[in-house]
């Protein structure tokens, strides 16, 4: 016979934690995100799509079907010093292997960085705490 008393509860095999609030809701959600980015990350990393030309750059990729009606409006990244890309994909996702989400960019505006303090590894670790702090907002 079971029981119809709403306050029973059932041991269940899930990881999912008990969810009470919106913030219980986005926190979960943040959490699986980073995981999936991790491991995705970790296979990215044999896969990295490096192109010197783009070093030191801002990078800009049409938005199908925006772009065509309005020319201006486009997808932004950045490139690192060895010429990888990373760009915001989607919430709580920064794309840092080299492919863009929007497909290879159409502009590149090259940065003048040799007076730059730190020289490259500044560039790129600039480049890698702003994509860990995105990882963690929604976009």
């Amino acid at each position: 016979m079971t029981s119809n008393n709403p306050t029973t509860t059932t041991k269940s095999n899930c990881n999912i934690p008990p969810i009470e609030t919106m913030a219980d809701a986005e926190n979960f959600i943040r959490q699986q995100h980073q995981q999936q980015h991790h491991e995705q990350q970790r296979r990215q990393q044999q896969h990295r799509h490096a192109d010197p030309s783009l070093s030191y750059t801002i990078l800009w990729s049409p938005l199908p079907f925006i772009t065509w009606f309005i020319p201006i409006i486009g997808h932004l990244g950045i490139a690192t010093s060895d010429g990888v890309a990373c760009d915001f994909q989607g919430p709580y996702y920064v794309g840092d292997s080299g492919r863009m989400a929007f497909g290879r960019p159409t502009r590149a505006l090259t940065l003048n960085v040799k007076d730059l303090t730190g020289g490259p590894e500044a560039w790129d670790e600039a480049i890698k705490r702003s994509n860990e702090e995105y990882r963690t907002r929604m976009h």
